[in-house]
């Protein structure tokens, strides 16, 4: 599974103190890409459990299930199964799993014959 954070989501709704809280944990976890207010704009932050690589959050499950299963968890964590976008994040997927994995699932499927991600882009083979 995937999950992409914005700086700042999560936090609609919540009280100051838990916004100033989640300010702090930014500054100190984040290296600031200049002096202005929007300096951490760039900063990523992964839920709990979840593993940062490039621009992306990855968690893998331990549970069996089907792909609609699969599919169903990643949704319900507001995340999607992985989407892989090039060569360097398919390795990256090989050593979250290990040398002998077990199969995983990622997020591709067939419609009709036709072969798309679940983010609706099209697969290309020879990545």
């Amino acid at each position: 599974m995937t999950n992409v954070p914005q700086l700042g989501s999560g936090i609609h709704g919540r009280n100051q103190v838990e916004q100033c809280m989640f300010s702090s944990l930014v500054q100190y976890f984040c290296k600031p890409q200049g002096d202005s207010p929007t300096a951490y704009a760039g900063c990523k932050l992964c839920p709990q459990a979840w593993q940062l690589h490039g621009e992306r959050c990855y968690w893998l499950s331990e549970e069996l299930g089907n792909w609609t299963q699969g599919m169903r968890s990643c949704e319900n964590q507001d995340s999607q199964l992985v989407v892989l976008q090039d060569k360097k994040e398919k390795e990256h997927i090989k050593t979250l799993t290990g040398k002998s994995p077990p199969p995983v699932w990622i997020g591709l499927r067939s419609h009709q014959k036709v072969w798309r991600w679940v983010d609706d882009t099209p697969f290309y083979p020879k990545m």
